[in-house]
């Protein structure tokens, strides 16, 4: 396991991405992941050619709270009582027993109509490069959400995820299994993300499949029992403290 951390951390010092796998008994997708901050369009045209998912980005639970960045669940259970529509659709839950990481969508302030390659990176590396300074002390508090509200706009073409508090103590979703591995590679904890997908089967690509992909350009990949346990064993988590 250690070898592959290793592999990992040198991968997003290059700026390649790192393949994640969360677990069979959950999503059983892979996604691609790369630090925010290093993002290009070419990692954007990447993304989504050869995932073909959702491009996201993820926030920490500690950037989030500093700017009061809602989930977007909060945000519809505030107005499901004016739209009946909302309160209908909110009413169900996921079928792998998770609550959503989901908040806003953005766009870079600069960006034209927010979905092209240069405009998705622009937003995901502008957002990065904030989230960086504020892990570095940099930014806080007014000074952080005048920076935030100034540089983006919503809504947007990308989907911001806020990581759960205690990260995998609570949730062992994409989201919280590559913010753990940024942590563990000593890498900003805001990541791009973006599920793998088989156009022959319709479905999500098969771990034999990504396995395949990753050697032939040469992406480690890591799963989900594999981060977990490099987590709790570096950090010295115990498991007690680990949600059921």
């Amino acid at each position: 396991m250690f070898d592959k951390l290793k592999a990992a951390k040198e991968a997003w010092e290059k700026g390649k991405f790192v393949l994640i796998h969360d677990f069979k008994g959950r999503e059983n997708e892979i996604d691609l992941v790369i630090p925010s901050y290093k993002v290009t369009p070419k990692h954007i045209a990447t993304m989504r050619r050869d995932g073909g998912g959702l491009i996201c980005v993820t926030v920490t639970h500690e950037f989030a709270h500093e700017i009061s960045l809602p989930y977007m669940r909060a945000v519809l259970a505030m107005t499901s009582h004016r739209y009946p529509a909302i309160s209908m659709l909110t009413s169900h839950s996921l079928p792998y027993g998770a609550k959503s990481a989901f908040s806003l969508t953005i766009n870079h302030v600069d960006s034209f109509t927010g979905i092209t390659d240069i405009d998705r990176a622009m937003t995901i590396a502008e957002l990065g490069r904030i989230h960086k300074k504020f892990e570095n002390g940099e930014l806080k508090g007014k000074e952080l959400l005048r920076e935030f509200g100034d540089k983006f706009r919503s809504p947007g073409h990308v989907h911001l995820l806020r990581a759960s508090p205690g990260l995998l103590r609570n949730r062992k979703g994409h989201t919280e299994l590559g913010t753990a591995l940024a942590q563990l590679t000593k890498q900003p904890q805001s990541v791009s993300l973006v599920e793998m997908l088989d156009e022959k089967t319709g479905k999500a690509l098969s771990l034999e499949d990504a396995i395949k992909y990753g050697m032939e350009q040469d992406y480690p990949l890591l799963t989900g029992e594999e981060i977990l346990k490099l987590w709790k064993s570096i950090f010295k988590i115990p498991s007690a403290e680990f949600k059921k």
